[in-house]
């Protein structure tokens, strides 16, 4: 159920200059995209860089807006009288809204950053939340500011729980949307040189994801990779903002409050011994891969901390797998394909070629795309890709994008598929595919791919036993 509004909320809460509504009107939800719009639904046009909702105001209503909030009237307004509230800024109103749905929140709010597996953790947390109490999560990725006022404006007021996920390409986005959300819950899944090159450093990032703390209050807690980040910078970090947040760790390392004692695989599953803050508690995974072990503790952590029956939380986590582009297992004819096409930095590649190497498989096949955001980190990224590829067996390898051909260059000549300097799946034209044969597909979504580029791959293999 998606949070109701009354007209008077609306008018309150939103910078009105004019609005042409019944006074009686009720509204449910908020969407910034015409063709997601929900029945009931208030439209904000807001207007980007490269689109302005102005322009889809007549598709938004002919999917079921009852409301828009525009900056200036156009004559689809006027010709379809189509209601509408007027403000000076519609993004600005978005964020003002959410701020109000915020304050009005009943339940606690969780906010996952990290520089890769937040859109998992996020989305593992909400699933089992939602076993024992009402909860909302952030509809797929939405990690941006807009994101965030999003999801509070479609979160009903009276849910237990609202998770959501935060992300940054550039130095102060975490901030801006901490200041929006106020967290009573974060956690911080890894620090890697992901959008370094807005960044420039480790620190810097670490710093960044750190921010996460700066709309949440005194005596909220925050859960911290001990190992996957500059853990001690980033608790000195904390700490210097003169916050007395509550400060957790969860790794393997010994003095972990969350701690992985051991793990070991085998018949497609992981067994997991952990102890949560003094709790020893033993659980089985699905293959997800082993990068992802260490945030499920984090979120026993949590839910521990929410004082739920760890024994019952335990029992959950044989149940979560993983999504579409991050991970999935799709089985199509006598093949596997591990759909990792969403997003890429080299040390997500390690991880995926390690998970390749783990699965029941005659040959393992990994297709990799571009890395971007990199900056002068790349090479050492392509350079630790490379050696993860020869450490773990891979069979063969193809490559796409102008910046992976000097990997390709390096492989060694019997594991050397193809490469292609666009995402062409002509490469694997004259490739002869076995039963047995296991793939990863493996990149960067690119600007404007809400799957990802590399998710072409995909659908030819499917394609080829369709």
């Amino acid at each position: 159920m998606s949070r109701k509004f009354s007209l008077e909320e609306l008018l309150t809460n939103l910078n009105v200059i004019d609005y042409n509504c019944s006074d009686d009107s009720s509204f449910e939800g908020t969407n910034i995209n015409s063709e997601q719009i929900k029945p009931g639904n208030i439209f904000f046009a807001i207007k980007g860089n490269k689109v302005d909702g102005h322009d889809f105001l007549k598709s938004a209503f002919d999917h079921g807006a009852k409301l828009c909030i525009i900056d200036h009237l156009t004559p689809v307004i006027v010709e379809n009288k189509f209601p509408y509230i007027l403000v000076e800024n519609v993004l600005q109103s978005l964020i003002s809204l959410a701020k109000y749905c915020r304050k009005n929140f009943k339940g606690k709010v969780i906010a996952v950053t990290g520089s890769a597996g937040k859109s998992t953790t996020k989305n593992w947390l909400y699933e089992i939340l939602k076993n024992f109490k009402s909860a909302f999560s952030t509809y797929k990725n939405q990690n941006t500011d807009i994101g965030s006022a999003l999801t509070l404006t479609n979160c009903d007021q009276n849910n237990d729980f609202c998770v959501l996920e935060l992300g940054m390409s550039s130095r102060g986005e975490i901030s801006t949307s901490s200041k929006i959300v106020k967290p009573d819950i974060a956690i911080i899944t890894n620090v890697k040189p992901v959008h370094i090159e807005n960044l420039h450093s480790i620190l810097e990032i670490a710093h960044e994801k750190a921010d996460i703390v700066d709309g949440m209050k005194s005596d909220s807690a925050i859960f911290i990779n001990k190992e996957e980040t500059p853990f001690d910078e980033i608790v000195r970090y904390i700490k210097a903002k003169s916050k007395n947040i509550k400060i957790f760790s969860f790794g393997s390392d010994e003095n972990c409050d969350c701690r992985l004692n051991t793990y070991s695989f085998s018949n497609e599953e992981f067994s997991v011994d952990s102890s949560i803050f003094g709790e020893n508690v033993e659980f089985t995974m699905q293959n997800i891969g082993e990068h992802f072990i260490c945030n499920a503790v984090g979120i026993l952590g949590v839910t521990k901390y929410l004082q739920f029956p760890l024994f019952d939380v335990a029992k959950k986590m044989k149940t979560l797998g993983l999504y579409s582009g991050a991970g999935q297992v799709i089985e199509v004819g006598k093949i596997k394909i591990i759909d990792e096409t969403y997003n890429a930095n080299p040390d997500a590649v390690v991880c995926a070629i390690k998970k390749l190497a783990l699965m029941k498989g005659k040959r393992k096949i990994a297709i990799l795309g571009e890395m971007y955001e990199l900056g002068d980190f790349l090479q050492q990224g392509l350079n630790e890709i490379l050696k993860s590829l020869i450490e773990n067996k891979i069979d063969i390898v193809f490559t796409c994008g102008p910046l992976m051909k000097s990997l390709f260059d390096k492989l060694p000549k019997k594991i050397q598929g193809g490469h292609c300097d666009d995402v062409d799946v002509k490469i694997l034209d004259d490739f002869e595919i076995n039963d047995g044969d296991v793939f990863l597909v493996k990149g960067s979504h690119g600007v404007n791919f809400s799957k990802g580029r590399m998710y072409e791959f995909v659908k030819s293999l499917c394609s080829c036993f369709s």
